[in-house]
This record gives C-alpha cells, structure tokens and sequence, in this order.
C-alpha cells in the first residue's frame, strides 16, 4: 500500500506514551516526543501488516500547541 503524504505530523503512542524521535523509547510528556509523517506513523503502528494486531499502538496528527517537539524517523 501506499500512502499519500498529508504533510502534517504525527506522535507515534504506545499504550499511552508517545515515541521519542528515532524511535528511541518512549516518553509521558509531549513536548519530548518525536514527529512522523503519516506514512512513517503507519508503518510503525502496523508492525504485523495492516490487517495484523496493532500491538497497542496507534498514532495521532500533531495540532502545533506551542511546544518545542523533535522531530524523528520511524525505522
């Protein structure tokens, strides 16, 4: 599948902590936690295919509040 870029970012959440950037672990507060476009949040979030078990991760757009937040690669 491909995914066609929106341009916004994203925060990669796993049972409710988001990912760092580079996807180097995990963190409570949003202002550490990494941004991804849409089709590295997909991939990181579906690590058993797209129909397969999410592993309780998910991912959300990142509306800008004002906070300094990193930007990251999903691997």
């Amino acid at each position: 599948m491909t995914v066609q870029d929106d341009g916004a970012w994203y925060l990669i959440c796993k049972r409710g902590v988001f990912y760092r950037p580079d996807c180097q672990g995990y963190t409570s507060h949003k202002s550490q936690a990494g941004l991804f476009s849409l089709a590295e949040a997909i991939r990181a979030t579906h690590p058993n295919g797209l129909d397969g078990p999410r592993d309780g991760m998910t991912y959300v757009r990142y509306c800008d509040s004002g906070e300094t937040i990193m930007r990251g690669k999903a691997k």
